[in-house]
């Protein structure tokens, strides 16, 4: 089974956003309102990791899946660091600003896809624990 594909789009838009603000091909209106609601949308992804963590994950999977958490729940919070530093070029216009923000996405991004491995490679653990068991009831050795 291979793992999943690094995950990019968001770190690509703002990177994208980012250049084409500095370069005045995109207005500092487009590029707040295109910041603004990626800051949403993390937010949201960070409420619902928090949420399931406290009351979606069942306590006994909890050790298997804490550490993969809590590197997406930190890459997220990244992201929220890098939106907060692009949106304050919006105010300041310092090139400082931008370069901040895009460094802190380029590391949320990485954070984010440590976590998608982890949890690809917990799954994959469940998977490969799923099919011998399945393999053992049908050849008849499965414990009772």
């Amino acid at each position: 089974m291979q793992p999943p594909p690094k995950l990019t789009t968001h770190l690509v838009q703002i990177e994208q956003a980012a250049r084409e603000v500095a370069l005045g091909q995109l207005s500092i209106n487009e590029f707040g309102a295109l910041i603004t609601r990626l800051r949403q949308l993390f937010k949201q992804k960070l409420d619902d990791v928090r949420e399931m963590l406290a009351h979606e994950v069942p306590a006994d999977f909890l050790p298997e899946i804490a550490d993969e958490m809590e590197i997406g729940q930190r890459g997220i919070e990244i992201y929220m660091q890098a939106t907060d530093a692009l949106l304050e070029y919006i105010h300041t216009r310092q090139i400082d600003s931008l370069q901040r923000g895009i460094e802190l996405a380029r590391d949320a991004n990485d954070l984010v896809n440590q976590a998608l491995v982890r949890n690809w490679q917990t799954y994959d653990t469940y998977q490969q624990a799923a099919d011998e068991y399945v393999k053992q009831i049908q050849s008849g050795r499965a414990p009772i």
